[in-house]
């Protein structure tokens, strides 16, 4: 971090500029108007309370890039932080654009500020000088789940790393989801590693409360990894990341991305309007596989929520560490069926009816589980 001290102190003109098409404008009804009075008011007030000491900022060189934001390293009390500008364009024209930047460095700073988890990235503080704005977190040096699949070159990780890093993301999802909040963009560059190789979710900028969330917003998710409901502007909730989850799953057995010969478009048209979902390579265990397509069902209904999820990968993580492999897994745990599929839906009914979403991670107690005790981190 050396490189951060000789940076530069923190200022809105040095900032570059840059630019993209606006977004459609909608507009705005009376509830809406009220809505966001309220929103701008608890912005505010948690503003106030991240507000960081520029003095105390320190900007080094820069090491990623997003379509309207960049990522420094930096210093803020003598720690290691990451620091991510957002800049508005001055162009009167993109003023839609520009609340829309503003709005996801307002949904990003409050939902942060709530959020408390060792698998999601921790707010350090934030800074809002319009045109632009800053969001400052911990820094995470192991890079992202992303850049870590495009180095394997269309080659699977071992499935032990697989169940590991699964465990990780699905922890922190439960939790998010235990909070009321949905991600809206789970995908493997918004999963970092931090230098014990603990998988992190991060980037909330375009994420809602559940009970907030509009069908109708057009600032939502990446296509690739877009719950099908979401691309029909159908009502949704929590189970679109359980779906996003599923393709993460899926791109670490098949070492590449979905659709990958499709373009965005392309791919969205092919999951919405032909059902269409990536082929589950043959080295996939059964007890995976299954996992995988009960997460990008069709309806969401049929998906498992993430305490769930918790729950059968820890079972996977148990009889992978006694038995090095998980082909024998279904006959050992329910005798009751040799089918595959009836087994994960019989244990995943079970578990909608343990009711333990709302004492999993927000107590950090251990719970109740058809499988076994089991503490969320």
């Amino acid at each position: 971090m050396g490189r951060a001290r000789a940076g530069v102190r923190l200022g809105a003109d040095r900032l570059e500029d840059w630019r993209t098409p606006p977004a459609p404008v909608r507009a705005p009804g009376k509830l809406k108007h009220r809505k966001e009075g309220h929103a701008n008011g608890r912005v505010k007030e948690v503003l106030g309370k991240w507000s960081v000491d520029r003095s105390q900022l320190l900007i080094g060189h820069r090491f990623a890039s997003g379509a309207h934001s960049r990522l420094f390293h930096g210093i803020y009390n003598e720690q290691p932080v990451a620091v991510k500008f957002i800049r508005q364009p001055d162009d009167e024209e993109d003023a839609e654009l520009a609340a829309q930047l503003e709005k996801q460095f307002s949904t990003e700073v409050t939902t942060l500020s709530r959020l408390n988890h060792l698998n999601v990235i921790k707010l350090v503080g934030a800074c809002s000088s319009p045109p632009a704005f800053c969001v400052i977190t911990e820094f995470l040096s192991g890079g992202s789940l992303g850049a870590f699949l495009h180095k394997l070159d269309h080659k699977a990780l071992p499935l032990d790393k697989i169940i590991s890093i699964s465990l990780d993301i699905a922890r922190g999802m439960a939790y998010i989801h235990s909070q009321g909040v949905v991600h809206r963009d789970v995908k493997p560059d918004n999963i970092i590693f931090d230098e014990e190789f603990s998988a992190k979710i991060v980037d909330f900028g375009v994420a809602c409360e559940e009970e907030h969330c509009d069908p109708l917003a057009n600032d939502t998710g990446t296509f690739r990894w877009m719950a099908p409901e979401m691309m029909k502007h159908k009502a949704y909730g929590r189970k679109v990341d359980v779906y996003s989850f599923g393709l993460i799953l899926w791109q670490m057995f098949s070492g590449t991305i979905q659709y990958e010969e499709l373009n965005p478009f392309q791919a969205a048209f092919a999951v919405f309007d032909k059902n269409v979902r990536p082929k589950i390579p043959t080295s996939c265990p059964a007890p995976v596989r299954l996992l995988i397509e009960q997460c990008w069902a069709s309806h969401p209904e049929k998906r498992p929520d993430f305490c769930q999820i918790v729950q059968i990968l820890e079972k996977f993580k148990t009889v992978l560490d006694r038995d090095g492999t998980l082909d024998n897994m279904p006959s050992s745990i329910c005798q009751e069926t040799r089918d595959h599929k009836n087994w994960l839906a019989h244990w995943v009914q079970k578990l909608k009816h343990s009711h333990i979403m709302s004492s999993v991670v927000t107590s950090h107690h251990s719970v109740s589980s058809p499988f076994q005790t089991v503490l969320i981190r």
